[in-house]
């Protein structure tokens, strides 16, 4: 159950994270400026390696998509495409 803005504060995703000694993230979501903008900081604070997925994230209109993408691509997170992290997957 999701309580908090984000999907780390709040909820067991850090522990179950930890456990399974996950360090790599794949990050999608709607409200791009919010739920997923707060879940990629915290993820980022924790210590993982965040990919935010840019083609299936998106908010209310273009411009906070794209406010908010200058806000934490390269601080925060890396963004890349599904076809990109299809690929990373793939890797494995």
């Amino acid at each position: 159950t999701k309580t908090c803005s984000g999907a780390v504060t709040g909820t067991m995703l850090d522990k179950v994270l930890t456990t399974m000694d996950i360090l790599n993230v794949l990050t999608v979501g709607y409200y791009l400026d919010q739920c997923v903008e707060t879940t990629v900081r915290a993820l980022a604070d924790l210590g993982y390696r965040n990919f935010l997925i840019s083609d299936a994230v998106m908010t209310a209109t273009m411009k906070r998509y794209q406010n908010t993408m200058e806000n934490i691509v390269g601080v925060y997170t890396r963004a890349i495409t599904t076809d990109e992290a299809l690929g990373m997957i793939k890797d494995l």
